[in-house]
């Protein structure tokens, strides 16, 4: 889903808003919910809806050719489709949908490895899966689109436009398009509110964890930056030995950093031009190597809390503090390998 790793690391980070409606210790979920959706307009990637819909084995005994069904699948997705649909319109929320167009040719091997003989690309039997749910939501009286490429960068568009108010995909490449607002997960039920949940993701929130003050506008490079490293549709291997973990944790320093450049420069009076972390990440490893690190031959961190001792070799423990650890006295023990 984009990213390797995202929605994990997101989750980590305590980005990811999660409610659910049958959580009895949270009176006010169902109502977090609904409020959530009231009176808004969202864009829906129709992929997953689609996926769903031709792998849900409970479906294959009431849809199947021998009950005269030509194409289940397509019958599959226009049943899903429509109780969905109402779901949404029943919560006073409505729901645009968006299939695939054709999909870059450099993302075909994530999408097989992903969707497996339903991968999109906007041919095919999922192709055709996708006509019959937009033509089962225009029935209904509501907006269709189809993609000129992936429905999650169409969705993406569409919020940070304005044109929706949020959108409703599992692909995290929705916030490298520049999505506001994504619901990673989104179920509505009439019937019972019990079934209500969501999982919500806000670009700006994102921004914020990730240091990159208030410009939601830095949150779409950093997390190309993210992939780089990690490896996404565009790049399945990403950065060799280099996990979720460890990149995020570049992404923070290449981003402290140039805060701090844009800042010694605003004070010198020096052109402020700001560099995109991909720019940073690029220049980062185009430099040479630090000669001090290079020049080191023996470990100079803390035995005790495995972060470096600032001297020439190592030492039992920081008695003027350790900056990080985030102490001004001593430090925080830590198991483990030293840092």
């Amino acid at each position: 889903m984009g990213i390797a790793n995202l929605w994990k690391l997101l989750d980590e980070e305590g980005a990811i808003v999660r409610v659910d409606g049958s959580d009895e210790n949270d009176p006010d979920a169902q109502r977090i919910i609904r409020e959530s959706v009231d009176g808004k307009a969202l864009a829906v990637d129709l992929s997953l809806w689609i996926l769903q819909a031709c792998t849900q084995q409970a479906l294959d005994e009431v849809y199947n050719e021998d009950l005269g069904f030509d194409d289940p699948d397509a019958s599959k997705t226009a049943k899903i489709v429509f109780e969905r649909a109402l779901n949404y319109l029943r919560h006073g929320c409505v729901p645009i949908g968006v299939i695939d167009g054709q999909a870059p040719w450099q993302k075909l091997g994530a999408l097989r490895a992903r969707w497996g003989a339903h991968a999109g690309g906007g041919g095919g039997a999922f192709g055709r899966c996708g006509e019959v749910a937009l033509e089962v939501l225009r029935a209904l009286g509501l907006p269709g689109v189809e993609a000129p490429g992936e429905a999650e960068a169409t969705c993406a568009v569409m919020d940070s436009m304005g044109i929706v108010d949020g959108c409703v995909t599992s692909d995290g490449d929705s916030l490298l398009f520049g999505a506001r607002t994504v619901f990673k997960t989104l179920r509505l039920s009439h019937h019972d509110q019990r079934d209500l949940f969501m999982e919500r993701v806000e670009a700006a929130d994102v921004g914020k964890r990730l240091m990159l003050g208030d410009d939601v506008e830095h949150v779409a490079p950093a997390l190309t930056t993210l992939a780089l490293l990690t490896g996404g549709d565009y790049d399945l291997t990403g950065a060799k030995n280099v996990g979720g973990t460890k990149a995020l944790l570049v992404v923070k320093a290449l981003t402290k950093d140039e805060a701090r450049r844009r800042a010694l420069a605003g004070a010198a009076g020096r052109d402020r031009r700001d560099r995109t972390l991909p720019e940073r990440l690029d220049a980062f490893l185009a430099a040479p190597p630090d000669p001090t690190i290079e020049a080191l031959d023996k470990c100079t961190g803390c035995v005790r809390c495995k972060h470096d001792g600032c001297g020439k070799g190592k030492i039992k423990s920081h008695v003027r503090g350790c900056r990080s650890c985030g102490t001004e006295k001593g430090c925080i023990e830590r198991d483990g390998e030293c840092q």
